[in-house]
């Protein structure tokens, strides 16, 4: 959150609020559509890897079959903990390149709202 947003979640929310005041928040709607979809799926697998650890920690005492989002998942098996690994390893490499995306879309707004500040010297 620091790096992203270093006065908290009030500066994202005027960061996206002078957007939209100078109209650029439509054009990133796309971008963050594909940010929501692949963080998303970054943090589902994440909640299934914890989950399996919450389970563990419990000793198995209800088994070693945990029930996920309608899957089933053994905490005793290895091919699980892979998966979900992979699966958390795959989403990543796939949002990091939409996080990109979305800062280059978003730095080039940022400047276009930049030069016409300086070039009118007011508000849109």
């Amino acid at each position: 959150m620091v790096m992203f947003a270093p006065g908290g979640l009030a500066s994202l929310i005027m960061m996206n609020l002078q957007m939209a005041r100078w109209r650029k928040l439509g054009r990133l709607l796309p971008a963050y559509a594909a940010l929501l979809g692949a963080g998303s799926a970054v943090l589902v697998v994440a909640f299934a890897l914890i989950e399996m650890v919450y389970h563990r920690q419990l000793g198995g005492s209800a088994g070693a079959m945990l029930l996920f989002l309608g899957l089933q998942l053994d905490t005793s098996s290895a091919r699980s903990w892979l998966g979900a690994f992979g699966l958390l390893i795959a989403a990543g490499l796939v949002f990091r390149p939409v996080l990109r995306r979305f800062s280059v879309q978003w730095n080039a707004a940022q400047h276009e709202i930049e030069q016409a500040l300086q070039s009118e010297g007011g508000l849109p």
